[in-house]
């Protein structure tokens, strides 16, 4: 897996850098990745977004929104820093701890949250 990151994440990295550049001024680009901070994407970004929720929760919905084994899913978390750490390093965090509505309201907030920042 380490070999296989050394060879993506630069490619990840300069299509972002390129996204960037042709975005016009004041428009808002949202990019996911996994390994923000391990791989110091995270500084291409003005915010980063960690999304806190239960461990057991999130390795459920991996599973059945990518169709792989929860062994699978174990190993990409264990190339990740610990959520503890991530929450520590984003600059701002959406709980996903209740039902769907809840988190898209605080998704909401925060979109208002940043478009404000960008005004």
């Amino acid at each position: 897996m380490s070999r296989l990151n050394q060879l993506i994440h630069p490619l990840v990295r300069k299509d972002f850098q390129k996204i960037l550049e042709t975005t016009a001024k004041g428009k808002m680009v949202i990019w996911e990745v996994p390994l923000l901070f391990e791989t110091d994407a995270y500084t291409l970004c003005d915010a980063t977004v960690t999304v806190d929720s239960d461990p057991e929760e999130s390795i459920l919905r991996t599973i059945s929104r990518d169709k792989v084994k929860k062994e699978d899913v174990l190993a990409r978390i264990k190339n990740q820093l610990p959520l503890t750490e991530k929450l520590k390093r984003a600059d701002y965090i959406l709980r996903n701890r209740g039902n769907i509505d809840s988190l898209r309201e605080e998704c909401k907030s925060l979109y208002s949250t940043l478009l404000g920042k960008m005004l």
